[in-house]
């Protein structure tokens, strides 16, 4: 991010949450948390971890289909709902679709390619059960989203009701309310001449709310947007970023935009630099319900594998706000059902754990000998492991937050 952001998200803070616009058309629920809390990382004090099975309930777990090579996914992201788990991977694979309870593959939803039906990648994706959609957010589709029907795999286009001119497909962030039948947008506050912070609007484009925005910084494809949904009825955002800058949490819906948690890193990597610079910090940030998590690295070496960048990485004391209390301290979620491991992986309401086949050959033995698991996971466990070869697809641990 260039030299001025550190500088610019304090003033976005204020400035946002100074013309704030209320409306009286429903489009996502109020949350009763209140205030913004801005922090030094280099001053917060040290404190307890928070342990995984004091926030999720009964965890269960999937093998996923091993049977049809069309059904793995390398570095996969991996979205949920009731019924159904989907992966895809920023290594140009399309979206996959598998039957939640005994991880059968369904099929696959669109395609790599510029035909019909077809994108580039996929960068976020939402299971709509309430509608029977999946929505996606892809490339180089960025003014559109791509909505596929999931008993007949047709797909239909839902234009978004503002450009984001600037052909970033990654500097908005959405949620779909298919109950309600609206989205919720927020876009990054870039100049990329789009009049509203954030809005939501219909199916059709029409604008129910909107929040005008009142100030912008130079575009940076180095920062971008994340959103895990998992505060019900509300769009969280943060800011995703591997060049040191401060990053800030939000909630959007009701007409509101607030803001949750401001952390300086006390540098900013300027305009030249490439973003992917050994020493930097990188950060990314999950809000639930009751706590915002953010995971902190240092950053090492990087290389291109599989058409994904990875990054070598050494892991730094993560930041918890506990939003009931507003107080913030370094810590961790730890997973104590299964190895003890720090690490945070919440989306749409859920904690989820992707493991490849040899990864939970070894994990999930660990956790049936010293794991804080029931009766019924461990019985899981053991069928699991009892079939599982090393060359299998993945395992997903799956538990609801509580």
């Amino acid at each position: 991010m260039k030299t001025n952001v550190s500088i610019s998200l304090r003033c976005l803070c204020a400035a946002v949450a100074a013309v704030m616009l209320l409306c009286s058309v429903s489009c996502g629920r109020k949350d009763q948390a209140e205030g913004l809390v801005s922090v030094k990382y280099s001053q917060i004090p040290q404190g307890e971890d928070l342990l995984l099975s004091g926030l999720v309930g009964e965890p269960d777990f999937i093998a996923l289909d091993s049977d049809t090579s069309a059904a793995f996914t390398p570095a996969a992201t991996i979205n949920v709902s009731d019924n159904y788990i989907s992966s895809y991977s920023l290594a140009r694979q399309p979206l996959k679709l598998f039957d939640r309870s005994t991880g059968k593959y369904i099929g696959t939803y669109g395609g790599i390619g510029r035909g019909p039906g077809e994108y580039l990648q996929i960068a976020s994706v939402q299971i709509d059960e309430a509608d029977g959609k999946i929505w996606m957010k892809t490339y180089p589709d960025i003014n559109v989203l791509h909505v596929y029907d999931i008993a007949t795999r047709e797909m239909e286009v839902v234009p978004l009701a503002y450009s984001t001119g600037d052909g970033s497909w990654l500097s908005y962030s959405f949620m779909v309310d298919g109950g309600a039948r609206n989205i919720t947008v927020a876009v990054k506050p870039e100049d990329n001449g789009c009049p509203a912070i954030a809005w939501c609007q219909d199916y059709e484009g029409n604008v129910l709310w909107e929040i005008p925005r009142t100030y912008s910084f130079p575009e940076d494809n180095r920062t971008m947007m994340d959103t895990d949904r998992n505060v019900p009825g509300l769009l969280d955002i943060s800011f995703r970023s591997n060049n040191t800058a401060q990053d800030t949490s939000w909630l959007v819906g009701g007409g509101e935009m607030r803001p949750l948690l401001t952390v300086s890193f006390g540098q900013t990597a300027s305009s030249e630099d490439s973003g992917f610079a050994e020493g930097n910090y990188m950060y990314s940030t999950t809000v639930l319900p009751d706590y915002v998590i953010m995971d902190v690295n240092l950053q090492g070496r990087s290389v291109m594998k599989d058409g994904v960048r990875r990054i070598n990485v050494e892991p730094l004391p993560g930041v918890l706000l506990d939003r009931r209390t507003g107080e913030v301290s370094l810590g961790e979620v730890v997973n104590d059902l299964m190895d003890g491991s720090a690490g945070c992986g919440f989306t749409d309401g859920y904690f989820v754990r992707a493991y490849d086949a040899a990864g939970f050959m070894e994990t999930g033995r660990a956790a049936l000998e010293s794991g804080n698991l029931s009766e019924a996971a461990r019985s899981r466990i053991s069928a699991i492991l009892k079939n599982l070869s090393e060359n299998d697809n993945d395992v997903i641990m799956i538990a609801p937050l509580r």
